[in-house]
């Protein structure tokens, strides 16, 4: 109940501070509405400390401080200060554009008009309410992006389309249906109807989205359907207020529920976008309307949002969209790949194949397999191991390596080559497979750094005699102020960084970037508060830095094995006409020798040690392993021997194929010498073995080989902890054999298929 309250006040504190900003003294006023931004922020950032003489400002800073009391999630704590910043400035750039009668494009207004809604506001509130606390990494999915941006447009498309009435009459512009009048030179029907296709279009991309949210685990996924009830109840919410409530509809403008009509408002006064509407005629105001009809149906399909999430929409967003999609990743689905439709698995919460998920239709066995893989890649239980996918052509084997690929995410290297690659005129069969394998070991180096980061507010160099000469001055120093949304700092700075501030060419209002151990100098860019309102500038602006201006910053860097050996194995030569020529005619392949590696691996090492970085094995994927020698099947077993070797998947389509040189030149294990390993093996692995489990392995070591024996373990271990088991037993062995099966047995079937296609 607490909760709630705190929900009902930030609500009504929202609501006055949004009015706020429509005030005819601040609605043109961009001084007075920074002025009123600074205050609201401050009282957030510091909501124990910063005394608030704003009665708005002090509502927002009691509700925050209440929540941050009652448990508010560190995640949801850093998103609602970061969109409330993002609502501030939207707002902030609303006014510039109102005082100067500019109306914005379609795409910019809809990138503004997101922030301006404060839906994003909304959404993390809600995160507090329900009390959840998901990773960082739900809300960088571009799906879950999606479907907030699809909710957010849904929401304030709807909400321009009832508010326009009132305010083309009191002479404001920042609508949609106001921009795409002008930027379309469009009826005003024509606008609107426009305005409710796109509606429906977000209310379909919402629905596919959702349908395709990949698995987190059952305890994340709860969440995560608990985050989308919020995204949904809020544009089923937000239209029926809009529709039941009176501060769009008033008494000389009501709608008729009946003919779908509404009554045009009488513009209060002339403004410079009454050339941009003249299409419609305001002479006869008393009998002029507008059809609702797209929004109508809009919100029809809003109403039974929560019934029809579950199952995929048929329906696309389309081209020749008239406003910007609801993700920038929707307008790539165009792009046809023979394996586009592949997002995942399609395994439910348990493990076990859904009949038709993520772009998967039967295969059950072969994806549960690979979900148990899966499991292992990321518990980091499976690097230096090999999976084989045996099957005939057409029964993806790639796309099931694809969708290893989907679930573990793309942080995680998965490079993909076909056995053929090797056979190189440029550089050796071994080199090919080491600079792939080099390429799936990922390193994740964090550095910490102290920086000042802030817009630029002054810029005085002090200037001494000089002491070599009796002639001309020399600056001894120079003071700098720098301003972040926290605060303001002024700094006495070394001459040398003056004369690399003027290398940069940087003047007072640039947000500038200066690291405290080396003094270097960057240019972030121009302060948005400088912005313009013209079409075309030369000036990249960005907004001010959140957070003290001296902050300690975390850089985060994803890079390969193979990235490092690249680097150094071409270090660049001189300017000279030699080197450039040298550099011309030298071949466009460089063989990384051993040495170079072990000494990147030295230094990797030595990162990892000091905490600086991880490493990150990932996934090499071989198809048509069929076509590999000896030689490059050797080599592979020396890579899968290192400490840091990724994970490899086969893939081949012939059941039997003859490697030259694979003649039998060892004996085999027997039984009691298998059980031996076996037993040996699962102590070091931390594994307890139930009855019968070792004499089952040995038994399966001795018929197909140790190898595979060896590798039943960890998967089994996988499986009985699922099942809340602490050992391991002889169902678990049981279901391993059906999941994956051993060479000879995977060649005899393979065998049996051909001979049954040859018949």
């Amino acid at each position: 109940m607490e909760r709630f309250r705190v929900l009902c006040d930030f609500i009504n504190s929202l609501f006055a501070f949004d009015d706020l900003m429509d005030e005819e003294h601040l609605v043109r006023d961009v001084h007075g509405t920074r002025a009123v931004m600074d205050i609201a922020m401050n009282g957030l950032w510091h909501p124990e400390t910063y005394q608030n003489d704003f009665r708005v400002g002090q509502s927002i800073q009691d509700f925050w401080a209440r929540a941050i009391k009652m448990g508010c999630a560190p995640g949801t704590q850093r998103r609602f200060l970061e969109y409330m910043d993002h609502y501030c400035r939207a707002v902030l750039e609303q006014v510039t554009n109102r005082s100067k009668n500019h109306i914005m494009d379609v795409e910019s207004f809809t990138r503004m008009r997101r922030d301006t809604g404060a839906l994003k506001i909304c959404f993390v509130m809600g995160e507090f309410g329900l009390g959840l606390d998901l990773p960082d990494e739900v809300f960088e999915h571009p799906l879950i992006q999606t479907m907030e941006n699809c909710s957010n447009d849904i929401v304030v498309l709807a909400n321009d389309v009832y508010s326009w009435n009132i305010e083309q009459a009191q002479g404001h512009t920042a609508n949609i249906v106001t921009v795409l009048m002008n930027q379309k030179e469009i009826p005003v029907q024509e606008a609107m109807d426009i305005v409710g296709h796109e509606v429906q279009k977000r209310f379909q991309l919402y629905v596919s989205s959702k349908a395709q949210l990949p698995s987190w685990g059952a305890a994340i996924d709860k969440g995560v359907q608990a985050y989308a009830t919020v995204l949904e109840d809020w544009a089923i919410g937000s239209i029926r207020w809009s529709l039941e409530s009176k501060r769009y509809f008033t008494k000389s403008s009501p709608y008729d529920p009946k003919t779908l009509e509404v009554k045009i408002l009488p513009k209060e006064q002339k403004t410079a976008t009454d050339l941009r509407t003249a299409k419609v005629k305001y002479s006869d105001v008393s009998k002029a309307a507008l059809v609702w009809g797209s929004i109508w149906l809009a919100l029809t399909n809003c109403a039974v949002m929560k019934a029809t999430t579950a199952a995929p929409s048929t329906g696309a967003s389309g081209s020749g969209s008239a406003l910007p999609a609801g993700s920038g990743n929707a307008r790539t689905a165009t792009r046809i790949a023979p394996h586009s439709h592949i997002k995942g698995l399609g395994l439910d919460n348990e493990g076990f194949a859904l009949p038709s998920a993520s772009g998967f239709v039967g295969q059950n066995i072969a994806r549960e397999a690979c979900g148990v893989v899966v499991d292992l890649i990321k518990s980091k239980k499976f690097s230096g191991r090999a999976l084989l996918l045996a099957g005939a052509p057409g029964t993806g084997k790639t796309a099931l390596a694809l969708a290893i690929s989907q679930e573990l995410g793309s942080k995680v290297p998965f490079c993909p080559m076909v056995g053929s690659e090797v056979y190189s005129t440029e550089v050796k069969k071994t080199e090919v497979l080491a600079e792939v394998f080099r390429r799936a070991i990922g390193l994740r180096i964090k550095e910490a750094k102290e920086v000042y980061e802030g817009e630029l507010t002054e810029l005085t160099p002090t200037e001494s005699e000089n002491p070599l000469s009796g002639y001309g001055k020399t600056v001894s120093h120079v003071v700098i102020g720098l301003k972040s949304v926290k605060g303001t700092k002024q700094l006495r700075l070394d001459p040398g960084i003056y004369e690399a501030i003027l290398k940069e060419k940087i003047v007072v209002g640039d947000v500038v970037y200066i690291e405290a151990s080396t003094g270097a100098v960057k240019r972030v860019g121009r302060s948005d508060a400088y912005a313009s309102a013209y079409d075309l500038e030369s000036e990249t602006y960005v907004p001010l830095p959140k957070g003290d201006v001296h902050k300690r910053k975390e850089l985060v860097q994803d890079i390969t094995l193979g990235d490092l050996d690249a680097a150094n194995a071409r270090p660049q030569g001189g300017q000279d006409i030699m080197s450039v020529m040298s550099h011309l005619v030298k071949s466009q392949r460089t063989e990384v020798t051993d040495k170079l590696r072990r000494e990147v691996n030295k230094v990797v090492k030595g990162y990892v040690d000091q905490g600086v970085a991880e490493v990150v094995p990932g996934v090499v994927f071989i198809d048509e392993v069929h076509m590999l020698d000896i030689e490059c099947f050797t080599y592979l077993n020396l890579l899968l021997e290192s400490p840091m070797a990724p994970t490899v998947i086969f893939a081949t389509n012939r059941g039997t194929s003859l490697v030259r040189g694979t003649d039998d030149v060892t004996e085999g294990y027997t039984k009691e010498q298998v059980a031996a390993v076996v037993q040996l093996r699962a102590q070091v692995e931390g594994l307890t073995l139930g009855q019968g489990v070792l004499d089952k392995v040995a038994g399966e070591g001795e018929r197909a080989s140790l190898r595979y024996a060896l590798q039943l373990l960890a998967p089994a271990s996988v499986v009985s902890q699922l099942a809340g088991r602490s050992e391991i037993t002889l169902e678990d062995i049981g279901e391993m054999n059906e999941l994956f099966l051993d060479a000879k047995t995977s060649a005899s079937m393979m065998g049996d298929f051909e001979g049954g296609l040859k018949r």
